[in-house]
This record gives structure tokens, sequence and C-alpha cells, in this order.
């Protein structure tokens, strides 16, 4: 703990004469110039030997041998009350004042000559300490070591079952894992194996009963009914699933939506550099958790000699659907915007599509305004008709769109 005798001082209206006109602290082995000045003895040391062989008082030439200690002033000084250092919180901050500690603290109050004899301090049971197992725990009170033992994660504590020390924190570990002389059931337990042994016995005891084979075959078994079991569930669950699903479709149920292709130019760009790798390519578009869509856009297609813009719905679910779906061409003035129609039976790959065409000259002539802020809005609408129950295992493909820019898909 870090203090000056300042820090501790207990007397009041103490007379100004006992501070140093140096340090303004207590002085501390007071001595004096031929002229009667008082001063700290360090402080008027350091005032010869650095600054100038003067009394900084009275300037009057002074040597260290030519001071004379002030017997009765340090006798006055010595008979002030202080608190003891251990009635103040723990302290080892330069610069931090000193709290009294009311309640835990040492209520002992001294002169400064008993507590420059230190005989109180080395008795002190409130003086602070350090953990001597590991400093880590951070100082406590003398008289609260039990306590703190009681709780110290790093107190020696032996093993029940082989004796050994080891810090406390560490014990269980060692139990759980590491002790040789612990009772441990047998790894096959689930398989039908209900010994106990000592864990230094485990490998002797895993080769009896031609090395278990009957208890690991016990519990794949098990695993293997249970897998069967689970995969049961999950079926029936897959079965509710596309019941609710075909229930929803059964209620006229269909999904509006508006694809929003921000940047079209840079788009339409990287389209022209290479048509069949930089389609435009929506976010997915789910109407029931499973039933999956998605759009994508050719910049330039001919269709019957007319150049086109292509609007793709693609399917990716594995099922063979009819599915009405309509996309519109929005335009800034609501009656120019251009809308049509599909009904078209999709196959049950996955990735099976159908597109509708739209004249390129009307879309991206800038007087027509179907692009603006160099942005293209699509509304769509998808409508399933009918599911045909038609599953079939194919190769699933992989298909690399590069270059590809963010699009947004919003609701």
């Amino acid at each position: 703990m870090k203090y000056t005798i300042d820090d501790l001082i207990f007397s009041k209206d103490i007379d100004e004469d006992l501070y140093c006109q140096l340090c303004c602290n207590l002085m501390n082995e007071s001595v004096s110039c031929q002229a009667g000045h008082n001063l700290c003895k360090d402080c008027f040391h350091k005032q010869i030997e650095t600054v100038k062989p003067q009394c900084p008082i009275c300037c009057i030439p002074v040597t260290i041998s030519t001071l004379c200690k002030n017997i009765y002033l340090q006798k006055h000084i010595n008979n002030l009350k202080v608190y003891c250092p251990n009635g103040f919180f723990n302290n080892d901050i330069d610069n931090n004042k000193l709290i009294l500690d009311e309640k835990n603290g040492c209520k002992e109050i001294l002169t400064i000559e008993q507590l420059k004899n230190g005989k109180h301090l080395k008795e002190c049971k409130f003086t602070f300490v350090s953990c001597k197992y590991n400093e880590k725990c951070g100082k406590f009170r003398m008289n609260d070591i039990e306590n703190h033992q009681d709780q110290c994660n790093y107190y020696p504590t032996k093993c029940f079952y082989c004796k050994n020390e080891f810090d406390r924190m560490n014990l269980s570990n060692h139990l759980l894992l590491d002790c040789p002389l612990v009772m441990i059931p047998c790894r096959y337990k689930e398989g039908g194996c209900n010994e106990t042994f000592p864990r230094h016995q485990l490998s002797k005891h895993l080769t009896l009963e031609d090395n278990h084979q009957q208890y690991i075959s016990n519990i794949i078994n098990a695993h293997r009914s249970q897998l069967k079991s689970t995969s049961k569930q999950l079926q029936q669950l897959r079965t509710s699933c596309e019941e609710l699903e075909t229930k929803l479709i059964n209620n006229d149920y269909s999904f509006n939506g508006r694809w929003i292709i921000k940047q079209f130019s840079a788009h339409f760009d990287l389209f022209k550099e290479n048509p069949f790798t930089n389609l435009i390519i929506s976010p997915p578009i789910f109407l029931t958790p499973t039933k999956e869509f998605s759009l994508s856009l050719s910049a330039d297609t001919v269709v019957n000699s007319v150049n086109c813009i292509s609007i793709i719905l693609s399917k990716q679910f594995q099922s063979s659907s009819t599915i009405k779906f309509s996309f519109e061409i929005t335009n800034q003035s609501q009656t120019k915007s251009i809308k049509k129609e599909e009904k078209k039976k999709f196959s049950h790959l996955i990735g099976s599509s159908h597109s509708i065409e739209f004249p390129t000259s009307e879309i991206y002539n800038i007087h027509n305004k179907f692009i603006v802020n160099d942005q293209l809005i699509i509304k769509f609408n998808i409508k399933i008709l009918s599911i045909q129950d038609e599953q079939q295992e194919i190769e699933e493909s992989e298909e690399n769109f590069n270059n590809t820019l963010i699009t947004e898909l919003e609701e």
C-alpha cells in the first residue's frame, strides 16, 4: 500500500509551522539553519546539494555539517495521531486517495513515532497479503486467510483416490478424465456391458469377451433402429408438409411480387459481352417452404426475327406442375405498362422453365419510360394450378452464372 504520513493523519488543527515549506508535508527529521528556520532533513540536503548552499527562507549560507536537529519540534510532530495504514482499503495505484475502510479495516490510532518503529505493523492482523499459491488471486487481509483458502481456485487439494495434489480448479477435470483409480463404467454400457472398474484397467477390460464385439454390435443395431424410426418420423413430416401445401394450392394460392433490377445499363453491357452466361438472375421466390422458383432475364433474344427481352420462370423442385404466371413491365405511366400471361406445364426436372417475351424496341426506347433512373421494374404473379405425384431421381447439374450483379426482390 502506498501512502505518506499526511494521508494517515488523525489529529486536527495541526500548527502550520510543523509543515516543511519546501515539500509542504509534515516535517520528517526536522533540521534548522543557524537562524532557526526548519525544514525536512532530506529537503534541506537537496537544497544545499542541487540548488544553492543557503537557507531558502533567510538565505544565510549553510552546509550539511552546520544543520542542527530540532529535537523538540520533531518530538512534537512524532506525538501527532495517525490511523493505522491497514485501516484503509488496499491501494496500489499512485496518486489515488486513500479511503477509510470502516467495516473491515484496523481501528487502531497510533502516534507517528509508534508507526515508524514498526511494531504494530508487524503484528497487525489487518495487513494486506498476497495468496501464497498464486498472485492472480489478488490481495486480502491477513485475518481473512482461512476464508480465502476455502474459496481459492489454486489451493492445493488432494485427490481422494490417487492422493496426488492438484489446484482446486483442476481437480474436477482430473477426476473426470485422468485419475487412474476412479471407478468408471464400460464405454459400451449402452450395448449391455454393466461392469465398472478403475480407469487404469480400461484397456484390459475392453479385450474381454472377444473385444466386446457383441456389445458394439448391440449399439450399432440400436442406432440403426433409432435412425429407422427417425427416418419414418421425417417421412411423416414430409407427407404432412406436402398435404398442407396441396391444400394451400387448392385454395387458389398465388404469389405476387416485384422484381427491381437496378443498374440496368451495367447488366445490359455484361449481357452483350456474353449472352449465354450473363443472364440477370433474381433472388429465390418461395411460394411455400418447398416450392421454390426463380426469375431470370435475357436482355436481347430473337423470336420470329424480332428482338425481344425474355423473362424466364424456372421451377426449383421435383414435381410435374401446371403453372399460370404473368409478367408486367411497368411504365412511368401506369396505363402504358405491358402485361403478358401464360399457362404452362413444367416437367418434373429441377430447373424446368418457360418464358414470356417483350419487344426490345418498346422497352429500350428511352422516350417510352420503361427504364427510369437506370432501373427496370417487373411485376409478376405465380400460381400453381396442379402438382402431379411424380418423383424421379435425376442427376443434378450446376450452372455457373459469372459476373451476375445483385438485384432486389420485393414483395
